[in-house]
């Protein structure tokens, strides 16, 4: 990371720092207390899953993209600039 960051220090790149979250509208109930020979049920909405990942510089310069699925390699929100390594 010091050569990345010496290399930002002159102006031949910027180092961003990236990281990515998941929102999902299905619950994760794996267990839960009920009456003996009762079965609980809970309505279900089951409608895929959303991820956001974030880049972030050393000077809080903060872009932010959505994916709807798994979030690859290749996933860097349609902007060229960012090349992760």
């Amino acid at each position: 990371m010091t050569a990345f960051h010496e290399h930002e220090a002159g102006g031949d790149l910027d180092v961003f720092y990236l990281d990515e979250s998941g929102f999902s509208s299905r619950s994760c109930v794996p267990y839960a207390w009920q009456p003996k020979g009762e079965t609980l049920r809970l309505p279900a909405n089951v409608s895929g899953r959303t991820n956001v990942i974030g880049f972030l510089n050393r000077n809080n310069e903060a872009y932010f993209h959505t994916v709807d699925g798994s979030v690859t390699q290749g996933d860097h929100g349609g902007d060229q600039r960012f090349h992760l390594i």
